[in-house]
């Protein structure tokens, strides 16, 4: 974890924010890193392409996989993620879902 000592002037202009002498003490800034996952189907053929995901862990996140079924998120606190996608086949009356949980892990660089 990297300490970096700031003057008021300097955090008061990269924060946007009025700061007090009298309620600042000390701050750590944590380097982030990045959450990249590439989703495949259990045989490792089908890509899951276009599927709506959730993740869960220090943050939280949700979105649709790309094109080639892979996710990414920047700027991402370090910690253990939880993944959660949930695969639709067929419609109607013969829809089946099922449900899939992956541990992620996302460590600082």
């Amino acid at each position: 974890m990297a300490r970096r000592e700031l003057t008021l002037d300097e955090l008061r202009r990269d924060s946007g924010h009025t700061v007090s002498t009298r309620t600042l003490t000390s701050f750590v800034i944590k380097p982030l890193g990045t959450l990249f996952v590439e989703l495949w189907d259990k045989s490792g053929r089908v890509r899951h392409a276009n599927r709506d995901y959730t993740i869960d862990g220090p943050m939280q996140f949700s979105g649709t996989t790309d094109d080639d079924g892979r996710l990414l998120h920047e700027n991402v606190i370090a910690g253990d993620y939880t993944l959660i996608l949930t695969l639709e086949f067929f419609d109607g009356e013969d829809q089946v879902s099922d449900t899939y949980e992956v541990a992620l892990v996302v460590q600082s660089p």
